[in-house]
């Protein structure tokens, strides 16, 4: 649910999820964390929307920012938008 929501830039459930305590540092079996999902979402995804960018700041705060995913890139290669 968690990854799905940060994938589709979906604040009102990542905070949702957040708030039951899903863990954000997992990997998923394509190898990403959610807030890879986040940053770098699938194509087709609306990618620098308000919504996309609530999820990336409720997300950075609780995850391992330097997290590589499957190809060894941490999600703040993928924005300018962590800090």
């Amino acid at each position: 649910m968690l990854r799905e929501a940060a994938n589709t830039g979906d604040p009102a459930t990542v905070n949702r999820c957040l708030q039951w305590g899903v863990a954000t540092h997992f990997y998923d079996r394509q190898g990403f964390t959610p807030l890879h999902w986040a940053v770098g979402p699938e194509d087709g995804m609306p990618s620098d929307t308000a919504d996309r960018l609530a999820c990336i700041e409720a997300l950075a705060p609780l995850s391992q920012l330097d997290a590589p995913d499957k190809s060894g890139e941490p999600a703040t290669s993928c924005t300018t938008r962590i800090s």
